[in-house]
């Protein structure tokens, strides 16, 4: 029990910490969305840049494949198109690891702005009429 008792303040220090730096942190509601919308566009300025290269990376990897087929008969494709065939082929594999992660953060990153937004409007009361 006295280990609950000491738990629970704990907790209730860290809540009154993070309390205090939201409210230093914005001055409204409209604080919070502005900052989300920053978050999002540079977000989804980054998720284009992934997905531009990936979009990239398959078309090379295409006329890569498609180059390989010309070595058939037992004619030894180039070493250099073998490799290049292998980089491209990771290169893709990291960038759609790239895309999942940056995805990831970007459903964290909203459900912390949504949280922020819900928590201000508590301590605040005032109201989030704008959603």
């Amino acid at each position: 029990a006295e280990q609950k008792k000491l738990e629970d303040a704990a907790a209730a220090k860290e809540q009154e910490r993070r309390d205090k730096a939201l409210l230093a942190s914005y001055t409204s509601v409209q604080d919070i969305d502005d900052a989300r919308a920053r978050a999002r566009a540079e977000n989804n300025r980054m998720l284009g840049a992934i997905t531009h290269r990936i979009a990239y990376l398959e078309k090379k990897r295409a006329r890569e494949k498609k180059e390989l087929q010309g070595f058939t008969g037992g004619k030894t494709p180039p070493e250099q198109l073998t490799m290049e065939i292998q980089n491209t082929e990771s290169d893709l594999a990291t960038q759609k690891q790239l895309l999942a992660a940056k995805q990831k953060e970007i459903d964290q990153t909203d459900a912390r702005f949504a949280a922020d937004r819900k928590r201000f409007v508590e301590l605040t009361g005032g109201s989030a009429s704008k959603q």
